[in-house]
């Protein structure tokens, strides 16, 4: 699992929580969380508490959909990440 493929899902499916991200890209809990929870420390998430569920659900910030583009550009053209 690639930070890349963690954007795209939280950047196409807003609202989703830890253990729907794993189910959706095959990894355990704990690695989705994790991966989360650092794009969260990078400004690149953002995350709340529904009324009716206490899991965290996660969509992408103005600063997310900036890096997506810029990653999903690099790799379309082919560049070197810096």
């Amino acid at each position: 699992m690639m930070k890349v493929d963690v954007l795209e899902l939280v950047g196409v499916h807003a609202g989703l929580s830890a253990e729907e991200v794993a189910d959706s890209l095959g990894t355990g809990r704990a690695a989705a969380a994790m991966a989360l929870l650092r794009l969260l420390r990078q400004g690149l998430a953002s995350r709340w508490v529904e009324a009716n569920d206490a899991h965290f659900h996660y969509a992408l910030t103005e600063r997310g959909v900036e890096r997506l583009s810029y990653l999903t550009d690099v790799s379309k053209n082919g560049a070197r990440l810096r």
